[in-house]
């Protein structure tokens, strides 16, 4: 699988034509703990000790660490760099490990980036629990480095060592964290050109394909990671999801099924294994149970693709977190809107804002139903009125509030698919996607808004990498209102370009191009009019 991609990643760089920026930077020298007091060289270990914490959240002074943050945010200090608890953090070095007790959970050839949780003394040594969106797990804080500095650090080691595959393998992992896709691809197509063999280059790769919907390609890069995976049940049952994620994308919902299943034996029988002090299971406060409840949030979508509701039920009710579960009543009202059981889906998604009031894609399915209200009030020959698409817009500008916003979003451009992060991305993308839309396009004035037209879909498409076909069109219309019809003929040339061949929309986007070209705008005709007409 690997060989088939390798061509498509040389023409991918080829076409980014952009060159590394090399930063020089003095590594980490020394580490000081929250109370101020240094640690010499002689009091951090070079190596591992031999057993690190036999329990994963927490000894109950450990929580109280966490609860005090707005006191004393400050738990870790790395030279001059003052930690939290959620700062990013990286192993600096392929050798650094997570651990539970005297096992390895995952390696530096896994996962690089994670967030720093708290940090805990157990037999005279001082660790680190870190967490990322696939595992976790102890680290000493010696082979740690904050996140601020990872870029500098990891540039001074490839120069000190061009052939070495794993700082490029770092460094695109970070770059991916930053939401940096073009310098990530650069680094990751480096490294596997360097060593194949490594699992994490393979992962991070397939992430970034599956946000450009290149759904084959990422189906193989994800197949490839589970090749090279060296250690740790918690990495193995993420990479599972990962994959079962484009499965379903693909409607190879029975080889999804089977993926799921195996990432659902294996993360349970995963935490039998485990120890869990003074936490709440099913708190979210642990990746191990957050990566259950997505594959069974997973598992029950592709039950519904399926047809299946009475097993998606099933699944569904495993789900213990609160984002989980507000995916679950987004996923349950979008069958039942499906189904036109409109009064029973509004109830899902209130369930849904309940549970977790940021979970936007809730807001974009109450804003779906007002659409299909809308269009009733159309398909019996009379217009909208006005105050309904206003309600539309209202609807949709409360998700685009809810969301993280361009910048927070995308920092989480390279969540794992699957995950209810990579779903807060989708949703934030088509929030601002669609309320661009009836922005450049609402046939009554009071509802349009043309420079905050183009602000939201310049957002949504480049979230998108300038690779959506929607957005692009969304794009173009607020061009058009706006009278710069040259930039909007090219946004629509491009959109109609990335549309698939059979889509049924390829007629409505080239009478839009003809529109654009003829120096007209586009208005609505019916609140559904971005995806029909």
């Amino acid at each position: 699988m690997t060989g088939c991609n390798t061509g498509r990643r040389d023409a991918f760089v080829r076409r980014l034509g952009l060159t590394r920026v090399l930063i020089t930077a003095a590594l980490m020298t020394s580490l000081v703990i929250a109370s101020g007091s240094a640690l010499t060289a002689a009091q951090v270990p070079a190596t591992p000790t031999p057993s690190a914490p036999p329990y994963l959240y927490h000894t109950q002074s450990a929580l109280d660490q966490v609860k005090a943050a707005a006191d004393d945010p400050v738990i870790l200090k790395l030279g001059t760099d003052e930690l939290r608890s959620g700062d990013r953090v990286i192993l600096n070095a392929s050798t650094a490990v997570l651990k539970f007790g005297d096992t390895v959970l995952a390696t530096a050839e896994d996962q690089v980036v994670f967030r720093l949780i708290l940090v805990e003394t157990y037999q005279g040594n001082l660790y680190c629990l870190l967490e990322s969106d696939m595992v976790t797990g102890w680290a000493l804080p010696s082979s740690i480095l904050s996140f601020e500095n990872s870029l500098s650090s990891l540039t001074t080691l490839i120069q000190s060592d061009p052939q070495q595959a794993w700082g490029y393998m770092a460094r695109g992992s970070v770059r991916l964290a930053e939401g940096d896709m073009e310098l990530a691809v650069l680094d990751l197509d480096t490294a596997i050109q360097l060593d194949r063999n490594r699992s994490l280059q393979y992962t991070d790769y397939g992430r970034i394909q599956f946000l450009r919907r290149e759904n084959q390609l990422a189906l193989g890069e994800f197949t490839e990671s589970l090749r090279w995976q060296t250690k740790g049940n918690q990495v193995l049952g993420r990479s599972l999801i990962n994959r079962a994620a484009v499965r379903a994308r693909r409607l190879e919902y029975d080889l999804a099924l089977a993926d799921l299943d195996g990432a659902i034996s294996i993360l349970q029988n995963e935490i039998n294994s485990l120890t869990f002090r003074n936490v709440q299971i099913g708190s979210g406060f642990n990746r191990v149970y957050r990566n259950l409840d997505e594959a069974n949030l997973v598992r029950g979508d592709v039950q519904l693709a399926l047809g299946l509701p009475e097993l998606a039920e099933k699944d569904y009710k495993q789900i213990k977190t609160g984002a989980a579960l507000a995916a679950a009543d987004t996923s349950r009202g979008d069958y039942l809107t499906t189904q036109k059981k409109y009064p029973e889906a509004l109830k899902k998604y209130d369930a849904a804002i309940k549970n977790e009031q940021l979970f936007v894609a809730a807001y974009l399915g109450k804003a779906r139903l007002l659409e299909i209200n809308a269009w009733n009030d159309a398909s019996t020959g009379q217009p909208p009125r006005p105050e309904k698409y206003l309600a539309i817009i209202e609807m949709l500008q409360k998700a685009v509030d809810r969301s993280p916003g361009e910048s927070g979003c995308r920092k989480l451009l390279g969540a794992a698919p699957g995950s209810v992060e990579a779903r807060v991305v989708a949703a934030t993308i088509a929030a601002y996607c669609r309320i661009a839309w009836y922005q450049a396009t609402c046939p009554h004035e009071n509802g349009r808004d043309s420079v905050k037209a183009v602000e939201n879909a310049r957002v949504a498409v480049g979230l998108t990498l300038d690779q959506d076909p929607d957005a692009l069109n969304s794009l173009a219309a607020a061009y058009a209102r706006v009278q710069s019809f040259d930039a909007a003929i090219r946004a629509q040339t491009k959109a109609l370009k990335l549309l698939p061949a059979d889509s049924a929309l390829v007629d409505a986007y080239r009478s839009r191009l003809s529109r654009y070209q003829g120096k007209r705008t586009f208005q609505e005709t019916s609140p559904s009019a971005r995806v029909r007409s």
